[in-house]
């Protein structure tokens, strides 16, 4: 475990920015068997002869690593040579796929992001895996955690390997709880007693003080309804029906969910939103505010922001609800182009950036959380870790974390989304009425495809 210094390196500040890709698949689950922790022999496919693949890569800050990657697939696969493009941002990587596609120019192997499989899913971007699957079961899948390999399903058939994964987690400042004589809730969820009501408790004893001395009990989130998703699945409830035919959000669980986050904010008064943010510019690193939802992205920027205001931050995972533990993620995968020339080389590149010796070289850069079961049982995971992290807090979140499935139409019904829980908050809309108006809205949307 790494010790807590008062500046680290910002290399994994930010995660690679992925792009937008789509699918063209049959039906039916890729069938791979587990061989080696995500080794590379024992079944694996034969590089038949030389070829040169051409591969997009994301970059956003992480060049030193992206050398080493690239080493790391040099030295095993010699005689395949890729030709790289750097991309960052998903918009911009989003638009370069598509403009590719339209040329006829697809890449062999494209990232791929879960905002962006399903509303792509239908242009034909992706090679269906199954035919690689049954031939090779040196990938095996079976060691990735389910949950994080779920985001890259497309009609029950897999479509891409994860390599990259944030789950949901806590970040919490130990010196303002300490200060206020309030229990950390690492300390209640060793207990067993984090759930949603110890959370409220905590964020009320933190918000207190006036002036300069003023202090908030949670940072505002990110409101939009794939970081909502979570608090929805806790109670219990579902976004969508199974196909994704339906939007639930007007469902008793639900509703209970999204009051709960409306209750935070207007009733408790526990969160910096509106006028108030300006005072709380960066939540909890600003030594403040007690308690943000987050992920692995955060915590090199909560360090280094601990060190500049003098305390100590803390870990815990998100808190139990009606329905137990559920977390959301944005992890990010490789995929292979559709009508790609070189299908064994681009199949031999995709693992690869997924296998145990790639995830150890990404987990010892502390870019990621583990993707695989194994890599979270090495020593390039537990060194990665600052004194105020725990692996074990890290491998229940990702144990934990779900999908949700995005529709064609996801960013219009996120939009609807925002604008009807803003309802909610502003005091024009009750939360009942304002998730059926929604709903209505969503299931229009969905109908129209």
């Amino acid at each position: 475990m790494r010790r807590q210094t008062a500046r680290a390196t910002r290399v994994g500040t930010r995660r690679w920015a992925l792009g937008a890709l789509g699918v063209s698949v049959g039906a039916g689950a890729l069938a791979l068997a587990a061989c080696g922790a995500g080794g590379e022999t024992g079944g694996a496919a034969k590089e038949a002869k030389p070829a040169s693949i051409k591969v997009l890569m994301g970059t956003a800050g992480a060049m030193p690593i992206l050398d080493k990657l690239k080493d790391s697939f040099k030295a095993a696969h010699p005689t395949i040579t890729p030709e790289y493009e750097e991309t960052s941002g998903t918009a911009q990587t989003q638009q370069k796929v598509l403009t590719y596609a339209a040329a006829g120019t697809l890449p062999d192997v494209l990232p791929e992001h879960p905002n962006y499989v399903a509303d792509f899913a239908g242009r034909g971007l992706l090679t269906d895996l199954q035919p690689l699957g049954a031939k090779d079961r040196s990938a095996d899948v079976g060691d990735f955690f389910p949950g994080v390999l779920d985001h890259f399903r497309v009609n029950d058939v897999l479509v891409g390997f994860p390599w990259n994964s944030g789950p949901s987690i806590i970040y919490f400042n130990r010196t303002l709880l300490d200060r206020l004589g309030v229990k950390a809730p690492g300390q209640r969820e060793k207990e067993g007693k984090w759930d949603w009501m110890a959370f409220q408790e905590v964020a009320r004893a933190t918000t207190t003080g006036t002036g300069s001395g003023r202090t908030m009990g949670f940072q505002q989130p990110n409101l939009n309804l794939d970081w909502m998703d979570a608090f929805i699945w806790q109670a219990g409830g579902e976004v969508f029906s199974k196909h994704v035919k339906k939007c639930l959000l007007g469902e008793p669980a639900a509703i209970q969910a999204v009051q709960f986050l409306a209750d935070l904010h207007t009733k408790d008064r526990v969160v910096a939103y509106g006028d108030e943010a300006k005072d709380f510019p960066n939540g909890v690193e600003s030594g403040k505010v007690a308690m943000r939802f987050g992920n692995k992205d955060q915590a090199i920027e909560i360090l280094n922001a601990s060190a500049q205001n003098t305390f100590k931050p803390g870990l815990a995972p998100t808190p139990r609800g009606r329905g137990g533990r559920a977390n959301r993620d944005g992890p990010q995968a490789n995929g292979i182009g559709k009508g790609t020339k070189e299908l064994d080389a681009a199949w031999a590149y995709m693992k690869h950036m997924s296998n145990l010796e790639t995830q150890k070289i990404r987990l010892a850069a502390n870019l990621t959380t583990p993707v695989r079961k194994s890599a979270a049982k090495t020593t390039e995971f537990t060194k990665s870790l600052y004194d105020w992290e725990s692996a074990a807090f890290w491998q229940d979140a990702a144990d934990t974390t779900r999908n949700l499935p995005k529709p064609s139409r996801y960013t219009d019904i996120n939009t609807a989304w925002r604008a009807s829980f803003d309802k909610v908050l502003k005091g024009e809309q009750a939360v009942r009425p304002a998730m059926e108006d929604l709903v209505r809205q969503v299931d229009a949307l969905l109908a129209a495809g």
